[in-house]
């Protein structure tokens, strides 16, 4: 059975388990797409940094060493996230465990591999789960025009015209 403390060895289908179950979380907290957005162009950087690092031929320790760094002040940028968007409390603490498991983990490689792929799944699942709520929510929605404030708008341009805005709105 795997437990948290070895994150490097999670399973493909524990990863998607729990990047569907995260993603889920945010969508019924509130979250947007673009916060998590702005939390996973982060971890893309992250992403980078480390493709470019290996492809210059840097040393390991030296590319572990900078993406340690990175990782470390990703959490105060997720703290504050969080402060701001109540919604990302969740997942900044999520996020935060399982940076910390990443650096604690000696295979950092395996280990950071599978937070990039957690979060990639995580917002791929946070669109799916989205658009599955907006999908449901379509049909209980009413759709009338005085539901969307189009009642307003309809006696308003049917105002003669020269009319004052408060002879517009008592009709």
């Amino acid at each position: 059975m795997e437990t948290t403390a070895d994150f490097e060895r999670w399973s493909p289908k524990k990863l998607d388990e729990t990047a569907h179950a995260e993603a889920s979380d945010l969508v019924n907290r509130g979250a947007r797409m673009t916060q998590i957005r702005a939390v996973y162009s982060a971890v893309q950087r992250m992403r980078t940094v480390q493709r470019v690092r290996q492809d210059q031929g840097r040393a390991a320790d030296e590319v572990r060493a900078e993406l340690t760094r990175h990782l470390i002040f990703f959490k105060p940028r997720l703290a504050y996230a969080a402060a701001r968007h109540k919604e990302l409390r969740g997942l900044q603490q999520f996020l935060t465990g399982k940076i910390d498991e990443v650096l604690q983990s000696s295979a950092f490689g395996r280990a950071l591999e599978n937070f990039f792929v957690l979060m990639e799944s995580l917002v791929a699942y946070f669109y799916y789960e989205g658009e599955k709520s907006k999908d449901a929510g379509a049909h209980t929605r009413p759709s009338g025009p005085e539901q969307r404030g189009g009642a307003h708008r309809a006696q308003v341009q049917q105002a003669p015209r020269g009319a004052t805005r408060s002879e517009q709105r008592n009709g």
